[in-house]
């Protein structure tokens, strides 16, 4: 009854924080950006909550757990690397301060069919990551609730869909706080916990593997390096951390609250490989999908598992509810009008936005029933993205104007690659994900392609002067 209390108690306050928004967010605007209306503390924590899912924590935690610190280590190095590199160029994304989306931004540079291609990529990326999410949610749940993994999976899913549909953005950056506020808590929590379960940190040091901490396991140099680059670019210039940069007030606000995300993205990332050792000295014979559930189980009375199972729960709904809005946007903004004839006033727009986030997420939660392997659907979902738009908007932020023949060659190429790579498992002799050979084979033809039209055609090529 006591766990149910706890979890009943965290999505009270969840949907109480955003149902105070419902009201105010009654334009395509305000429901989609609320440019200015957030200070640069919102702003990094929905950030730092957007960036934290349910495979920062468990995921990282299980990696380690099976083979080392250096998985946490890329991490606490890749993701800061990513939003630092953010803060640098936000200057330049903030020249589209009237942009609603990525695709808005190609649109300007290439033209509406570039809009078109990436508001499908996008959309197809963040089906991939939600259903992974609302699959965590159930399997989260079933820990401490008695209800089958699909009944949570359904609940979770629902509360999410509801508060994005109603609240927008507003509601999605002021819940990011809590969540994030909870998911520190609770690290610090489990952690201090299991130190104490152990006799004191004495102890626990004496009881770690030192090749567990130092040793690159079977990753090898290049393998480690190919890791830090998935987490450094794999996601880079995703919508959501776009759409915080175009939320503030100024391109220094937006690099304050990236900067002081590094902070707390670094202290998480620690926290979540300090599980992982956790698990290995409390339980080093559990399996690798149950290690961190099963250390929970053991190192806290049964009233206090609910504690740390919120804390899981706010990580994996803090990134879901960004990745969905930014998806309905899409949607609507950018594939949407390839079957209209005539452009939709904003209450349209506002309207079809809810109800894209309604059936955005209903077709993740139907996936999330299917019990096939979640890591391959959030690898392939991945695929959509950096091997595909990444590069071509670095060069949007260069140039006022750019063919179209200049995003879909390279795109097509980096996912080709991409799928190709995982296919026929070239990772396993070459230690490169597909993602990154995806990525490095989209930037090599951009690149050569950039050359041979400076060269050939210069005239079809404007570089960027002043504000656009």
């Amino acid at each position: 009854m006591s766990s149910w209390f706890v979890v009943a108690m965290f999505i009270i306050a969840t949907l109480y924080v955003a149902a105070r928004h419902a009201k105010r967010s009654c334009s395509f605007d305000e429901f989609a950006l609320s440019k200015g209306f957030f200070g640069a503390f919102p702003l990094m924590t929905s950030i730092a909550a957007t960036a934290i899912g349910s495979g920062f924590i468990l995921g990282v935690g299980e990696k380690v757990y099976s083979q080392g610190f250096i998985y946490a280590l890329c991490l606490l190095a890749g993701q800061p690397f990513q939003f630092i590199l953010l803060a640098a160029i936000a200057p330049r994304l903030r020249r589209f301060q009237h942009c609603f989306s990525i695709g808005d931004i190609l649109e300007r540079r290439y033209d509406k069919r570039v809009r078109y291609a990436c508001g499908i990529f996008w959309v197809l990326f963040c089906v991939g990551i939600i259903t992974v999410q609302m699959a965590a949610i159930g399997r989260v749940a079933a820990l401490i609730l008695p209800i089958p993994i699909w009944l949570g999976s359904l609940v979770g899913g629902a509360i999410i869909i509801g508060y994005c549909s109603l609240c927008g953005i507003r509601g999605v950056v002021s819940t990011d706080v809590i969540q994030l506020c909870l998911i520190l808590l609770g690290i610090l929590f489990v952690i201090t916990a299991g130190i104490h379960y152990l006799g004191g940190y004495g102890a626990f040091i004496h009881e770690l593997n030192t090749e567990q901490i130092i040793g690159l396991a079977d990753l090898g140099v290049v393998g480690a390096l190919s890791l830090f680059l998935s987490f450094a670019l794999g996601d880079f210039m995703i919508p959501p951390m776009v759409q915080r940069v175009m939320m503030a007030r100024s391109h220094y606000q937006a690099a304050l609250a990236l900067s002081s995300a590094c902070v707390v993205v670094v202290l998480i990332a620690a926290g979540a490989g300090f599980l992982g050792l956790l698990a290995s000295v409390v339980n080093p014979d559990a399996s690798v999908q149950s290690a961190i559930n099963e250390l929970l189980l053991m190192i806290l009375p049964g009233s206090l598992v609910s504690v740390a199972i919120c804390a899981i729960l706010a990580a994996i709904m803090s990134s879901a509810d960004s990745y969905l809005n930014t998806a309905a946007i899409a949607a609507v903004r950018d594939a949407l009008p390839i079957f209209l004839k005539r452009a939709l006033s904003e209450q349209q727009q506002l309207f079809i936005m809810r109800l894209a986030v309604v059936v955005i997420g209903g077709v993740a939660m139907v996936f999330s029933l299917y019990k096939g392997d979640l890591l391959s659907i959030l690898l392939y979902a991945f695929n959509f993205w950096g091997p595909t738009v990444v590069v071509p908007l670095l060069g949007a932020l260069f140039y006022q104007k750019l063919p179209p023949r200049l995003f879909f060659v390279p795109a097509s190429i980096g996912l080709l690659t991409a799928l190709s790579w995982d296919y026929f498992t070239l990772a396993d002799q070459f230690y490169l994900s597909g993602l990154i050979a995806g990525m490095l084979a989209c930037g090599v033809v951009y690149s050569i392609m950039l050359v041979i039209i400076m060269r050939c055609s210069p005239c079809l090529l404007i570089p960027m002067q002043g504000e656009s």
